[in-house]
């Protein structure tokens, strides 16, 4: 009875007890990303915080002289586009109007 006993036991214990897969997984999840990846984050962050600081210290200047040139024509020239895009449609709603009254002629 007590063979039966502990051969339940281990039946059980390779069924339902995981612990020995976990570990497993775990020792490599922890080897993946601690061991393996030496710090490249932080030199990829090193270098990310290098470049935007070079781009603060570069080019703001340049952008802000371009953008102070640039944007007036910009706003001149969107500003003449939405007014052709007005005509465009006051065009059509006459059209669409003289349709109808055309139509009951």
């Amino acid at each position: 009875m007590s063979n039966i006993a502990k051969d339940c036991g281990e039946i059980w214990n390779r069924l339902f007890d995981h612990r020995p897969f976990l570990n497993g997984e775990i020792k490599y999840f922890i080897e993946e990303f601690e061991e393996k990846r030496n710090d490249r984050e932080v030199s990829r962050l090193f270098d990310v915080l290098e470049k935007v600081t070079e781009i603060r210290d570069t080019q703001l200047d340049k952008i802000k002289t371009l953008s102070s040139s640039k944007l007036p024509t910009l706003q001149t020239r969107l500003n003449l586009a939405l007014e052709k895009c007005q005509l465009s449609l006051d065009y059509e709603d006459n059209n669409r109007i003289v349709k109808k009254f055309l139509y009951f002629l």
